[in-house]
């Protein structure tokens, strides 16, 4: 996951910075669980079929079920943009 939160060109318009440390990319997949796991975020990979290869995600956050609302994101490694 580095490798995308690292790049200033997946995150122009993501409202955060690039990540400069593979602990601040630990730190964000770390909320990301926490986030599961208290029902206030869902993320997914998105990965290549024919190898694995993760090549971004995908998910909900800020997600407030009560009012059935939530914020969707998603980042893509430039690798893998105009792939349809």
């Amino acid at each position: 996951m580095f490798p995308i939160f690292s790049n200033a060109a997946v995150l122009k318009h993501y409202g955060m910075e690039p990540h400069v440390t593979v602990d601040e990319t630990i730190q964000m997949v770390t909320n990301m669980v926490e986030g599961m796991q208290t029902g206030t975020a869902i993320r997914w990979g998105i990965i290549r079929k024919r190898d694995l290869t993760l090549m971004g995600t995908i998910g909900f956050h800020n997600l407030a079920r009560r009012h059935r609302r939530a914020e969707i994101g998603y980042e893509i490694h430039p690798d893998y943009w105009h792939n349809g």
